[in-house]
């Protein structure tokens, strides 16, 4: 009989299921013939190792991709905060100046313009 209040934690996090997993299939093929899990009914570790390897080859595309995107995120930051992020700050300064009287035309440009006026703060007294 089991001891009581013994946990035996499943792994919710990916990679630590996955190795889990791997862990007892190995054990299981070892033991062959003579495995406890042999008497499972409504699992089989023949066709679950086919599923495990999948989400395995899965994750470690992901993996790649995550590293691929994270690069790719870094050189776009790069881009934008240069060049992209300088000719618009200079776009909307010209066009403050083109249209001092009519600022709404600059959403003409994708811009926009609030003319609400800015909520008051209130000074707060000195301790």
């Amino acid at each position: 009989m089991a001891k009581k209040n013994v946990r035996i934690p499943i792994p919710k996090n990916a990679e630590d299921l996955m190795k889990l997993a791997r862990q007892v299939h190995t054990k299981h093929q070892e033991l062959g013939d003579a495995s406890p899990l042999r008497a499972m009914e409504d699992y089989s570790w023949t066709t679950a190792a086919t599923d495990l390897a999948k989400a395995e080859e899965a994750h470690k595309r992901a993996e790649q991709l995550d590293k691929e995107a994270e690069k790719l995120r870094g050189e776009r930051n790069a881009l934008l905060q240069g060049t992209i992020k300088g000719i618009v700050t200079s776009s909307r300064n010209m066009l403050q100046g083109a249209y001092a009287k009519n600022l709404k035309k600059m959403g003409d440009f994708g811009f926009t313009v609030d003319d609400s006026p800015k909520p008051k703060v209130e000074a707060k007294p000195a301790l």
